[in-house]
C-alpha cells in the first residue's frame, strides 16, 4: 500500500515584515548550519511565507497520525529530505526557525506533498514536477465582505469534499461533500458555521479534497 505525507502548512499571507529574520537571513542559517556537510542526495525546502504562533504541521495518513505545532511568532518552516535517493520513508527534517540562536528541528520519516514549497539546496537546481490530474483551489473576499467566494477544480469524477476550519484545525462548516464530475465549480462561504452561526474575524483553512489529492488556502476575515 502506497502511504503519501500531507502537510497542513497553514499560511497567512504577507507576514514576511513581522518575522524576525528576513526569509534570505533564514534560509543562508539553515544552508550554513543545519543542512551539514554531507550534502550528497540532500535538498531543502522553505515555505514562502512565515508562519504565526501555534501553526498546526499535522500528518494525514501516517500510522500514527502525528502533529506538530509552530512553537515561535512567526517563524520560517524548511523541509530537508536527507536522502532524496529513497523514494519511500527515509530521514527528512521540519525545521522552524525563528532567529539563528532559537529553533525547532523535528525528525520525520515521510517527505510532505506541498506545490507551494520552494527549493534552496542545492543551489542552481530546478526541479520539474508532474502537474497531471493536479487541482486549483482559489478563495477571495467578495466586495462587500459578506461571504467568501470560493473556485476550485475536479480533475476526474469522483468523491470530493469542500470544507472550512478554523486556525487549529476544528471543522467550522462543510460547503459540500460528494461525488463530483470532472470541471470546475464555485461556492459561496456565507461566514457562518454548522449551525448557522455568524463566525468571528481570524484566519480560517479552505481545504479542498478530490482525487485523492488536498489543496489548501488561508482565508482571513475582518
Amino acid at each position: 500500500m502506497k502511504y503519501l505525507l500531507v502537510i497542513f502548512l497553514f499560511l497567512i499571507t504577507n507576514n514576511q515584515a513581522t518575522a524576525l529574520v528576513s526569509k534570505q537571513e533564514a534560509i543562508d542559517f539553515v544552508i550554513d548550519s543545519i543542512i551539514g556537510p554531507d550534502t550528497v542526495d540532500r535538498k531543502a525546502y522553505i515555505y514562502p511565507d512565515s508562519l504565526p504562533l501555534d501553526t498546526i504541521i499535522s500528518t494525514s495518513i501516517s500510522i500514527p497520525e502525528r502533529a506538530y505545532t509552530n512553537p515561535y511568532e512567526w517563524s520560517w518552516f524548511f523541509f530537508i529530505n536527507d536522502n532524496t535517493s529513497l523514494r519511500w520513508t527515509h530521514p527528512c527534517r521540519y525545521a522552524f526557525i525563528y532567529h539563528p540562536g532559537l529553533y525547532m528541528i523535528i525528525y520525520e520519516g515521510w517527505p510532505p506533498e506541498l506545490d507551494t514549497l520552494e527549493l534552496i539546496f542545492p543551489i542552481g537546481v530546478e526541479e520539474t514536477e508532474e502537474k497531471e490530474n493536479s487541482i486549483l483551489l482559489q478563495c477571495s473576499l467578495n466586495p462587500s465582505a459578506q461571504a467568501v467566494n470560493i473556485s476550485y477544480s475536479v480533475p476526474t469524477k469522483c468523491y470530493a469534499s469542500l470544507k472550512i476550519y478554523d486556525i487549529t484545525g476544528k471543522l467550522v462548516k462543510t460547503l459540500m461533500d460528494k461525488e463530483q464530475a470532472s470541471g470546475d465549480y464555485r461556492a459561496l462561504w456565507d461566514k457562518t458555521d454548522n449551525t448557522g452561526k455568524k463566525v468571528s474575524a481570524g484566519t480560517y483553512i479552505c481545504r479542498l479534497i478530490t482525487n485523492g489529492k488536498k489543496a489548501i488556502k488561508l482565508i482571513t476575515l475582518p
